[in-house]
């Protein structure tokens, strides 16, 4: 897959159009797939090359620098999802001052002609762009008839109940600590699940003092889900949509009974005994068994994480 991440001024130099996908695709979710699928089945038809258009960073945190932390997939995670789904052109454009300040002509101008060189433009039916946000569908179908380009709205994505599937609905279901409901919702493929990616750090070794060493992690912008102990699975520097899974129990929150100061995601792997401090590792968390809890001494504790180890081994089948 292309991966682009600077806009041009000039006239476009690719050859080969794009039917372009736009939007933040935060969650990769089923909503977002159905542009995804669209991008690339107009591309097959019109000898284009199926492509996606998103921002870094969000632009909710441009505008806001102390939003809370609410990201949803790793960079890595979205452009293994997008190449799975048949991407084949990736305009990964980082969203600053110069961009935000495009009029939505000049948005039209520098970045869907002159950078994408568009074929055809798909887009949610509430897309806005521009400075101010001035640019709307409306303005998008003059746009594709001056400049030979079509316009494709994708209505949205339906739930049973009838609610619009969105990133905030599974969001709130992460942070729910519902990590059933929002799978389903995000609906990736390989039974694949939301997922914290990021580096391992060295801890306070506690865990390895009471006889479940763990593999740390920091949440950095990760949303937050509901703090407690997860069933997850665990892949190490492994960079494949699928990879190989280690099983393991983890504590995502500040362990009340040592009240580390900033939110960690602690792994103990099942049947694991090798360094990994540096790895690359992807924890994606399948169901929460409890909450976090502040135990009478560490004897009481020790009993409760065996517990929860035979109840994550359970659900994990292993």
């Amino acid at each position: 897959m292309e991966v682009i991440t600077t806009w041009s001024k000039t006239d476009p130099k690719k050859e080969i159009k794009s039917a372009l996908a736009i939007g933040n695709f935060d969650g990769m979710h089923q909503g977002h797939q159905a542009l995804l699928q669209e991008a690339v089945e107009l591309a097959s038809s019109t000898n284009s090359k199926p492509a996606v258009m998103s921002f870094t960073p969000h632009p909710r945190v441009f505008f806001n620098s102390d939003q809370a932390p609410f990201q949803l997939v790793s960079e890595n995670q979205k452009q293994r999802l997008l190449k799975h789904f048949g991407i084949e052109r990736y305009f990964n454009l980082g969203f600053d001052e110069a961009l935000s300040n495009l009029s939505a002509q000049e948005f039209i101008d520098q970045i869907l002609i002159h950078t994408a060189n568009v074929s055809h433009v798909i887009v949610g039916e509430d897309f806005r762009f521009g400075k101010g946000r001035e640019g709307s569908i409306d303005t998008l179908l003059e746009a594709s008839i001056q400049n030979d380009f079509k316009l494709i709205i994708i209505e949205p994505v339906r739930n049973a109940q009838n609610y619009t599937l969105s990133s905030t609905m599974i969001r709130e279901a992460i942070k729910e600590g519902d990590l059933t409901r929002a799978n389903q919702m995000l609906n990736w493929p390989d039974n694949l699940g939301w997922e914290i990616e990021g580096e391992v750090i060295h801890g306070d070794k506690r865990g390895r003092e009471l006889g479940y060493p763990t593999a740390n992690m920091k949440l950095d912008n990760y949303l937050r889900p509901k703090y407690g102990v997860y069933a997850v699975k665990i892949a190490i520097d492994d960079d494949n949509l699928s990879p190989k899974w280690h099983m393991g129990a983890a504590n995502i929150g500040v362990r009340p009974m040592f009240e580390i100061p900033t939110p960690l995601l602690e792994t103990y792997i099942f049947d694991f005994d090798s360094e990994i401090y540096g790895s690359n590792v992807r924890v994606q968390v399948v169901e929460r068994l409890r909450g976090e809890a502040r135990f009478d001494n560490l004897e009481a504790l020790i009993e409760q994480m065996a517990k929860d180890c035979d109840k994550a081994r359970k659900i994990l089948k292993v």
